[in-house]
């Protein structure tokens, strides 16, 4: 017999007057006999900040980051943020993300990557 559980998603964004300094996603998962496993990702603007100096071209705006990575760590409570992320990578509206526009992107997540980088995955 096998345990269902569920995970579950929330997300909070932290303040300093309007500016977003922080996204904060809490993932729990429920496991069997009330037992709850909690993890966290934190993405704070000042690191954010700090990488993408760092970067020697153009890159996201904190908020437009935010607004690209939501669909995966919200995973399904995001889905309809999708097509805005989309929009936002998508910077000659060609309907499709080249490797030089997701290159502007990866940074934050990887730093130092280029679309050569890229390339050897995709």
């Amino acid at each position: 017999m096998t345990d269902k559980h569920e995970t579950r998603v929330h997300e909070h964004f932290h303040r300093k007057g309007d500016q977003i300094t922080e996204a904060e996603y809490v993932y729990d998962e429920i496991l069997g006999k009330g037992k709850v496993n909690q993890k966290r990702v934190h993405v704070r603007r000042e690191v954010f900040e700090q990488i993408a100096a760092t970067i020697k071209k153009e890159t996201l705006s904190f908020e437009d980051f935010i607004k690209v990575v939501r669909p995966f760590l919200m995973v399904e409570s995001a889905l309809a943020d999708i097509p805005e992320a989309f929009s936002l990578l998508d910077t000659d509206k060609s309907n499709s993300i080249n490797i030089n526009e997701l290159a502007v992107f990866m940074p934050a997540i990887v730093p130092n990557s280029n679309q050569y980088l890229l390339l050897r995955y995709f």
